[in-house]
């Protein structure tokens, strides 16, 4: 059977009530009944546990940490108890001062808020609650709902569905309002081209009309302007005088440039993995859009703007990146580094780039692709360090992955001039497979006086080799046998 009381801490409990933020003997207690009455593992139990917690934390609206790092917080405290429980047979003063100081904490808030909660937490009713939980007494509480500020919420949601419908409705009509206008426009040239109908009477003086043009009949001519849409008049005058002339007033609308954007975040991230350049672009998406039946002319089709478009979303999604990895709140990070020899953007020569990755416990981060002009310690340590900085990642680093080429100098390797930026030790990490290069390349020296990867000796083998009876050998077993 599971103890039930558990030192320092006291009665186990299955899950965390109340009307306050949970403390750290909340936490506890139901951790260890996790772990004594439900048979969790350590990290099982950890995670259910802040489960519980981070729906207190919402529903007080403050903002937390990462879930993985408040795991990590609550490990960390079984840990502190785990040493004071090895040693509570002792009876020094030490040993009671701090089992006195842990009991003390049991009641205080497990804090897991954000660093920046009380800056980014815009009510100030949610501030003062939280800072009054973080006082020892924690005489606030969380009693039912707040009306007001839900009503207030409800309010803002359907003013929000309203104006989704609106822009719904608008865009259906101006694609009603394009339609009806493309149609419009083909049926005035219809009826401009009707117009090139000769009118009985009105060029008895062109030599190039043929007689059968000259002998329709009034009758068919006013037939035939009704059939179009154009009402004939009593007066003779309107009727018989109507020519080519009447073609000399424009008969098409003046054409107006698309308002609707087709290029949007996923089709610009497909056309950047296919390499899709903007001239080709534009050939693309003008045959998708003829082949949907739709007008080319009513969507923003041009080199320039899909230039823009494209690279606006490359901006947006580097800093998502970017502020998705400040919520991580690293800790530590191991910074990986090497050489790629890359295409430029020309694609007329290949560069030098040093792609830079961070590694931590749970996750890996690409950090970035600098160009450098040469592979010098020193241009190596400035664009790593660079990058770093702009993470924000400086005071984090622990340790270096590298090769060993530029970077083990003791003077000028850029491993050196990294740690000197930084400020303090760092753990080096050389790659395994450079290392075993070096010690091959001695052995190849000490044997075959040359570390070319063209050995005379085994070059000779290989040719030997083809001209060898294979079926006259044994193997070093069957001459054993």
């Amino acid at each position: 059977m599971p103890r039930t009381t558990i030192y320092l801490i006291g009665a186990m409990k299955n899950q965390i009530l109340g009307s306050k933020l949970p403390s750290q003997k909340d936490c506890l207690s139901v951790l260890f009944y996790n772990m004594r009455v439900v048979n969790m593992n350590l990290s099982d139990a950890a995670n259910l546990v802040i489960d519980e917690c981070l729906i207190f934390w919402k529903k007080a609206r403050i903002p937390t940490k990462h879930r993985s790092d408040c795991v990590k917080k609550l490990k960390r405290l079984y840990e502190t108890w785990r040493n004071l429980e090895k040693s509570c047979k002792r009876l020094s003063d030490t040993q009671k001062s701090k089992e006195k100081i842990f009991e003390g904490n049991m009641n205080n808030l497990f804090d897991i808020a954000h660093v920046n909660a009380l800056s980014l937490i815009s009510i100030e009713e949610d501030k003062e609650f939280l800072i009054a939980q973080r006082k020892p007494d924690r005489e606030d509480s969380m009693i039912g709902i707040d009306l007001k500020l839900t009503a207030a919420e409800k309010r803002k949601a359907e003013r929000k569905k309203k104006e989704e419908t609106k822009k719904q409705r608008v865009e259906a009509e101006m694609m009603k309002y394009h339609a009806l206008g493309n149609v419009y426009e083909r049926t005035i040239i219809s009826n401009c081209a009707s117009f090139l109908v000769p009118v009985p009477g009105s060029f008895s003086t062109d030599s190039n009309i043929s007689d059968v043009e000259k002998n329709i009949s009034t009758e068919q001519y006013e037939t035939h302007m009704s059939d179009i849409g154009i009402a004939s008049s009593s007066n003779s005058d309107l009727s018989m005088n109507v020519s080519y002339n009447i073609l000399q007033e424009p008969c098409s609308s003046v054409a107006m440039r698309g308002r609707t954007l087709i290029v949007n975040r996923r089709l610009a991230a497909a056309m950047d993995k296919c390499r899709v350049s903007d001239r080709d672009a534009v050939h693309l998406l003008s045959a998708c859009v003829e082949s949907l039946s739709l007008n080319p002319m009513d969507y923003v089709i041009n080199r320039s703007s899909i230039r823009r478009a494209r690279q606006q979303y490359r901006e947006d999604t580097a800093i998502n990146i970017q502020a998705e990895f400040e919520q991580l709140n690293v800790d530590f990070a191991v910074v990986h580094w090497d050489t790629k020899l890359l295409p430029s953007v020309t694609g007329i020569e290949k560069q030098d780039r040093w792609p830079v990755i961070v590694k931590m416990l749970l996750t890996e981060q690409l950090l970035g692709v600098p160009l450098i002009p040469s592979g010098s310690g020193k241009k190596i340590s400035n664009a790593v360090f660079n990058t770093l900085e702009k993470w924000g990642l400086v005071d984090k680093v622990q340790a270096f992955v590298f090769d060993t080429s530029s970077n083990t100098g003791r003077f000028n390797g850029a491993c050196t001039l990294l740690e000197m930026k930084l400020g303090r030790n760092i753990l080096f990490l050389a790659c395994r497979h450079p290392i075993f290069e070096l010690v091959l390349q001695a052995a190849s020296v000490k044997l075959y006086s040359s570390s070319a990867p063209d050995i005379p000796l085994f070059k000779n083998s290989k040719y030997l080799s083809q001209k060898l009876t294979l079926r006259i050998f044994q193997t070093a077993t069957q001459v054993v046998n």
